[in-house]
């Protein structure tokens, strides 16, 4: 997700804790970086083989080069030179083709790998012509004068690796390449920094969107003739390279070696370095992504929302729900057939992409009082906002199905563009965001249910932090109740480290109940709607904010920059939060 630039006034417990660590001061002064820059820069310090000795390294470093001796913090020139440099080391490791391999080298390596790609195992009918001899770490780092000890790149690679596992990694490359046929012609390369890949699996290891990291306890006997790797995809680069590469691959993977007598299998030491690697990689090329920017927004991807705000909506809508319930029933089953042709499946089994620019939640009776409190919801942020958000169409339920059509809203999840949204667009998010949680919290309670923590019907809510919501009517009269019910099945120590926040006194309000990433969506770094309300109801005022930590708390740079620019305050309610939702387990 990429490393924020709010690390100061991120309220995360599991990023940034320990302010007296070498490499929270490193990350901290490498936050004035614009994104991606700041994430190029920071994998430096994240991925190095010792974090706090390749941070030391860095601050020493940008300190030396800061023009005057008054502990300024380094300036932005100061750390893009220093990024320059690292991007710079960066690509003289990447791997490459091994493009002036000798035949007679080829034709080892093609033996050892039995022609076929050392990933995906597929064997290409013309191996020729599809098959890569690639090399894994690019054998020329080793050559390059810029390289030699005692100049700025080798000081940098020492600092990421630490000097000793440099020197091992060195060593290999100073060694005679490893092979027992007469065959082998007399050249410089390691026949284990060579394998065969597929070209699409090169451009994904080339690029770092799968690096691999080695089964220490795989179960082979024999490393010489199996070895078995976990693999790791940097999913954040799906967007920029389109790759599909990844779907015919089933981790773990396992190399085989087919003539282990004459050559060794891909050197695992390598294969490592390359993974350490695979992030900065990655993130290298979603810089040269984001330097395009958005595509053109076509008219088309705006219209549905616009054409949705018509009069001409709400009239279709009163009239189709008169029709007959077999004949909505049947036309609704069509659809989903066609539209399950046209667009696949879901996330979920029960909602169903539509033609038209329709979405329906099709389920057991036993969800129609769920769905009938979606429809609740939708039609209060209808009735009182401007938030954009789907318009329920229909909503009913027969002996064998519960049914909740409704609009589709343009955009794509923030989730899925986040790591190639600069920081004005997060901030433009951020800005979209406070106005439409100020917009929910203008919602009025009109029908002043008895039960005031509840579902937007007065019923009880559902609500993933609490498992007991999806099969008991949980609603609650106050917030009191509200909180014992969620300090019960603790100890008193628990309880009274909970009262710092159930102590005091919250507005109740109306709530999404989970504003995670897969439910804002966004054009061109735009949040152009907010799905998924099935949590909507009337919460105490900080639940939205905790609510938006809990669904998301490993992605830093998306609760540091939004969401904890979005919600002020509400800390010490996280901390209990956090303490109570990990006591009980995930749901």
């Amino acid at each position: 997700m990429g490393t924020p630039y709010n690390i100061k006034g991120s309220a995360s417990q599991l990023f940034y804790q320990d302010t007296d660590l070498l490499q929270y001061k490193a990350l901290l002064a490498i936050s004035v970086l614009p994104h991606p820059d700041r994430t190029i820069l920071s994998t430096f310090i994240e991925d190095a083989v010792d974090p706090e000795y390749a941070a030391r390294y860095f601050l020493d470093t940008i300190s030396s080069r800061v023009a005057n001796d008054d502990e300024e913090p380094p300036t932005k020139e100061v750390l893009s030179s220093f990024l320059t440099e690292w991007i710079c080391l960066i690509n003289k490791l990447r791997p490459t083709i091994a493009n002036d391999l000798p035949d007679d080298f080829k034709a080892i390596i093609y033996e050892r790998d039995g022609g076929r790609c050392c990933v995906t195992g597929v064997q290409p009918v013309s191996p020729q012509a599809i098959l890569e001899y690639a090399f894994i770490v690019s054998p020329l780092v080793f050559r390059d004068r810029k390289m030699v000890s005692g100049t700025i790149l080798n000081d940098m690679l020492s600092a990421f690796f630490t000097p000793a596992k440099l020197e091992s990694l060195c060593s290999l490359f100073l060694n005679a390449p490893i092979s027992h046929d007469d065959r082998e012609p007399v050249q410089s390369e390691r026949i284990d920094n060579v394998w065969l890949l597929s070209k699409e699996t090169f451009k994904a290891v080339e690029s770092g969107y799968l690096a691999f990291a080695i089964r220490k306890y795989s179960g082979h006997t024999d490393p010489t003739l199996q070895q078995s790797y976990y693999v790791r995809h940097n999913n954040f680069l799906k967007i920029p390279l389109g790759i599909s590469v990844h779907q015919p691959i089933q981790p773990p993977i396992t190399l085989q070696n087919r003539t282990p007598n004459i050559v060794p299998l891909p050197n695992p030491e390598l294969i490592e370095t390359h993974a350490r690697l695979a992030k900065a990689l990655a993130w290298i090329e979603v810089a040269k992504h984001m330097q395009h920017g958005w595509p053109v927004c076509s008219n088309s991807q705006l219209q549905s929302w616009i054409s949705y705000n018509a009069p001409l909506l709400r009239l279709l809508r009163r009239v189709w729900v008169r029709l007959p319930q077999w004949i909505r029933v049947s036309t609704y089953e069509g659809l989903t057939r066609i539209g399950s042709r046209f667009y696949g499946a879901t996330l979920s089994q029960t909602v169903h992409r539509l033609p038209f620019n329709l979405y329906l939640r099709r389920g057991s009776p036993g969800l129609a009082s769920k769905y009938r409190a979606e429809a609740r919801s939708l039609d209060l942020v209808e009735r009182y906002t401007e938030i954009p958000a789907p318009r329920v169409i229909d909503t009913f339920e027969t002996p064998q199905h519960s049914y909740l059509l409704m609009t589709r809203v343009p955009g794509q999840p923030v989730g899925q563009i986040l790591d190639v949204m600069t920081d004005g667009e997060t901030k433009q998010v951020v800005s979209d965001l406070k106005k439409i949680v100020s917009e929910l919290l203008q919602i009025p309670n009109a029908i002043g249910f008895q039960f005031r923590i509840c579902n937007s019907l007065g019923e009880g809510f559902l609500d993933w932090r609490i498992p007991d919501s999806q099969h008991e009517d949980l609603r609650f009269k106050t917030e009191a109740d509200f909180n014992e019910y969620l300090t019960r099945p603790f100890w008193d120590e628990t309880r009274k480290l909970a009262a710092k926040s159930h102590d005091t006194h919250h507005k109740i309000v109306f709530t999404h109940g989970d504003l995670n990433m897969r439910n804002i969506l966004a054009i061109n770094g735009k949040v152009t709607g907010i799905v998924d309300w099935e949590n909507a109801g009337w919460f105490p005022e900080y639940w939205e904010f905790t609510k938006a930590h809990y669904t998301a708390r490993s992605s830093i740079r998306w609760l540091a920059d939004i969401i904890d620019q979005v919600f002020e305050g509400y800390r010490e309610e996280l901390k209990v939060e956090n303490m109570l939702s990990d006591l009980l387990g995930p749901f």
